[in-house]
């Protein structure tokens, strides 16, 4: 029976690596593939989550890439805010009545056409750094509260989804998001319903106005021309605008104000990305190696909480966000999340969400498996903020958008969080004497796993876990760089099962490394003083 080792994402709190494997039980010859990640490709340097001048960031392309070079990054990946605005509408006709604050820069307002020609021409101006053009968005936010009671909260503006290689134009303008009105999308529902409430308004004022005047010059009281303004006028304007805002209460993209339901809205947003493509090229040279479809996503700092306080126009409202694990195991399509950032990861833990999410896939709940990414949010440098503190470091061919993301999607990467000068490496990654990529065979159900870590300041002590379907079988406190090695029968009920391994450090401050591959992932965690990391290996059923 062949089996198909992946690697997926891997990562320590001290910067190392998960790994994933596919296996099915039977054989025990094990033949290289010369294309496995990690042997043949280049690992390649690459920070997701960044920010520009042309939405929340502060440097222009040119500067970044000084940045960039000083740190030795091979390839950003932007995620530049493609809409920024938050809107509420008076009740009942919140659709008519409405408002619509702009907070920052994003990519709409600066044109999606001009924003990837700026990518183009920086990449055409150099070739020591590649951008990758991205975008994050909202998929939807929602109100609750009332004015009067002035407790006004807008909820999940901060739920976002890190969008990757978004090279049309028209895709970009077009990606889903449940927001209200928006600019440049919605135009004929904005000008329409601005122009409807302007009429009504002015009917409003001549209803005042005029019918003492008219009064005056004709045989009618200003009573009878009043009720006439308000039946002739009034009435079917206000009419045609509760018509229109039944209407737009309809359409999912202006539904902010339903309660929260991921399974719903967000679940909308992903959808329609997997009905999107990338780049033409992707499957169609050997750089890509495999089939294109959907845009690439993950989820943006899914365990961290926000909450701010406002006033507009007097009025005062708190934008808030809650971690949303729910969201994970509630929602498909999506590619990986952020596991390796500079906050807490705990959805990294044996047993917690990224397990479950892994489990979903084993019982055929879901179509592929997810990826851990290293997030990096950045914005600007500053004291402890640099640009590759956390890097996700993938496997390809090239370093061409097609060879990066074909090799994203399939899981060759991984993701590792450096701190003050140390930084992890994954050197080894094997399970039954086959890499991340081989495809072989075995002859009894025995599994050895060979693991290899080194670390750019050696001597530091961390205890490695083993785990498997988010149990721990193996514990061992081991010194960098290290090399283990060790053998596991998983129990003959187990038809699928995947490993990882987990380090913990008793660093406050740790790096970490994720490393991805097609069936599995891999994070670093830090809570408390611990800091993990995993590597996994996957096994489907005997045929």
């Amino acid at each position: 029976m062949k089996i198909k080792f992946l690697i997926s994402s891997f990562q320590f709190q001290f910067s190392v690596n998960a790994c994933l494997l596919l296996a099915a039980f039977s054989g025990n010859l094990c033949q290289a593939n010369p294309s496995a990640p990690g042997q043949t490709n280049t690992a390649f340097s690459c920070i997701m989550h960044v920010h520009t001048r042309m939405s929340s960031g502060q440097y222009s392309l040119p500067e970044l890439t000084q940045i960039a070079r000083t740190q030795e990054v091979d390839a950003i990946f932007l995620s530049d805010n493609l809409l920024t605005s938050i809107e509420f509408g008076l009740p009942p006709l919140r659709h008519i009545f409405y408002l619509r604050r702009r907070q920052a820069p994003s990519v709409l307002a600066f044109g999606a056409k001009r924003y990837l020609a700026e990518v183009q021409r920086e990449n055409e101006r150099q070739a020591d750094v590649l951008y990758i053009p991205g975008v994050e968005i909202i998929p939807r936010f929602f109100w609750s509260g009332a004015l009067l009671q002035t407790n006004l909260i807008c909820h999940n503006h901060q739920r976002n989804l890190i969008v990757l290689g978004t090279y049309d134009p028209r895709t970009l303008a077009q990606l889903p998001l449940t927001s209200g009105y928006t600019p440049g999308r919605h135009s004929a529902w904005i000008i329409g319903t601005r122009l409807l409430l302007a009429l009504f308004i002015a009917a409003g004022l001549a209803t005042l106005i005029l019918p003492r005047r008219l009064a005056r010059q004709s045989g009618y009281t200003a009573g009878q021309i009043r009720r006439a303004f308000l039946l002739g006028l009034i009435l079917p304007l206000f009419l045609l605008m509760a018509a229109i805002n039944t209407a737009a209460l309809m359409a999912p993209a202006f539904d902010i104000y339903s309660p929260d339901d991921p399974a719903r809205f967000e679940q909308r947003a992903l959808t329609a990305l997997s009905a999107r493509g990338s780049l033409p090229e992707l499957g169609q040279g050997s750089a890509s190696g495999g089939k294109s479809g959907k845009l690439l996503n993950f989820w943006a700092h899914p365990e961290a909480a926000d909450h701010q306080e406002f006033r507009y126009l007097g009025v005062p409202f708190a934008v808030d966000t809650r971690p949303y694990p729910e969201v994970l195991l509630a929602t498909k399509g999506w590619t990986g999340f952020a596991g390796v950032n500079e906050g807490e990861n705990k959805f990294v833990d044996p047993g917690s969400v990224w397990d479950r999410v892994l489990q979903q896939h084993l019982a055929g709940q879901r179509d592929e498996p997810v990826w851990c990414f290293g997030e990096r949010i950045y914005r600007a440098e500053g004291p402890g903020e640099r640009l590759a503190n956390v890097e996700t470091v993938v496997w390809a061919p090239e370093k061409k958008p097609a060879a990066l993301l074909e090799s994203i999607r399939r899981g060759f990467f991984y993701a590792r969080h450096n701190w003050a000068g140390q930084a992890l490496q994954l050197d080894l990654w094997q399970v039954a004497g086959c890499a991340s990529g081989q495809t072989g065979q075995l002859t009894n159900g025995a599994v050895n796993i060979s693991l290899r870590v080194s670390a750019k300041i050696p001597g530091e002590k961390a205890e490695v876990l083993i785990i498997r379907n988010g149990i721990v079988i193996k514990k061992v406190t081991l010194t960098l760089p290290f090399e283990l090695e060790i053998n596991d029968a998983p129990p003959p009920t187990a038809r699928k099962a995947y490993y990882r391994a987990a380090r913990l450090s008793r660093h406050r401050r740790d790096s970490s490394l994720t490393l991805g591959m097609t069936v599995s992932a891999c994070h670093v965690e830090r809570s408390r003083d611990i800091s993990t990391s995993v590597v996994y290996f996957w096994l489907p059923p005997n045929n």
